[in-house]
């Protein structure tokens, strides 16, 4: 005997005990599925004991994938954040953030930036993060961008390309994530990239002889 699914996805929990109901629900879809309705919100009370409970398609324990940032609901993240030496708060991650704004909170908690913090990469990762597409972020060691032309030490420059960064974030959202994990002694000059990069060069200029009739130096190349 088949049942009859209502229009919406049932909780695992719910799913299991309406099949369990079997000719209960026949007729159910000619009311509007209000059983189905039922036993759903009734299911629901179990529903955070039955995430951690169930083991997943792939066999592994229900509380190891809730204390996974990859695959814990997201309303599990702040949980979960704790085992990775991570803070993540419960309004970081409520029904109205943005999908793409937790699968950022899941890629850093995954990360466990507080073992690399201080880096040139924890930097660079920390505003990837945050970007789509290639995520092309230029990066200056030991530069001053107010003094060019001087080996700085304890500068750094990095610059995110504009294109890449995700629409559910502003450039100011890349630089506060970078200046989150620098070393209190590093200056980090942020700031974006427009400029082309060499990847951009070959579709522009198809051989090397129009590369040189084009431009007369490497700036005029990387200049859109």
């Amino acid at each position: 005997m088949s049942i009859r699914q209502p229009p919406w996805g049932m909780r695992p929990l719910a799913a299991e005990r309406y099949k369990r109901l079997g000719a209960q629900t026949d007729r159910d879809s000619d009311g509007g599925f209000l059983l189905a309705a039922l036993v759903d919100a009734k299911a629901s009370m179990w529903d955070e004991l039955e995430h951690v409970a169930r083991e997943d398609d792939a066999g592994r324990p229900g509380w190891i994938v809730a204390a996974d940032p990859a695959t814990c609901r997201p309303e599990f993240l702040p949980w979960a954040a704790q085992f990775y030496g991570e803070t993540v708060h419960p309004q970081d991650v409520g029904p109205s953030v943005p999908p793409a704004v937790v699968a950022a909170i899941r890629a850093r908690v995954a990360r466990r930036p507080r073992l690399e913090r201080g880096t040139t990469a924890a930097i660079v990762e920390a505003m990837k993060a945050m970007m789509v597409g290639a995520k092309r972020v230029v990066v200056r060691d030991r530069y001053n961008p107010a003094d060019p032309t001087t080996d700085s030490a304890y500068h750094l420059q990095v610059r995110p390309r504009s294109s890449d960064i995700h629409p559910d974030f502003t450039p100011e959202d890349l630089f506060a994530a970078g200046r989150a994990v620098k070393p209190a002694w590093v200056v980090l000059h942020t700031g974006l990239a427009d400029e082309r990069d060499y990847d951009d060069v070959p579709p522009i200029y198809p051989t090397y002889g129009a590369l040189l009739t084009g431009n007369t130096n490497y700036a005029d190349i990387l200049t859109p």
